[in-house]
């Protein structure tokens, strides 16, 4: 079983920024695979299917981006069986991005 998930931040302050490129590539995989990302657990929407043969679990945390640990954990602690150094992707967007400084205010 592979983990993907994706961040970004809950609310629909945040659904078509780059701050939601997670959410939307796992809404992208979702939608190829003809699967709703929509059942709770861990404090995240989540989806169980299959790409390209093998078994991944969709995931959208509900928290902010700066908690999604809690549920990245919650996940790794109900299915021992993922290794976390091999089978789990996280998405995210700004991280190798240079920091705007124009946009402080």
């Amino acid at each position: 079983m592979f983990l993907i998930v994706g961040l970004g931040n809950p609310g629909s302050d945040y659904e078509l920024t780059r701050h939601n490129l997670g959410f939307m590539l796992i809404d992208k995989l979702a939608s190829d695979a003809q699967v709703d990302v929509r059942r709770r657990e861990c404090s995240a929407l989540i989806a169980r299917t299959k790409l390209e043969g093998v078994d991944v679990l969709l995931v959208k945390p509900q928290t902010y981006m700066n908690l999604s640990g809690q549920t990245v954990s919650c996940l790794l602690a109900k299915d021992s069986t993922i290794d976390p150094k091999a089978q789990l992707l996280v998405i995210s967007d700004d991280l190798a991005l240079p920091v705007d400084d124009t946009a402080r205010a």
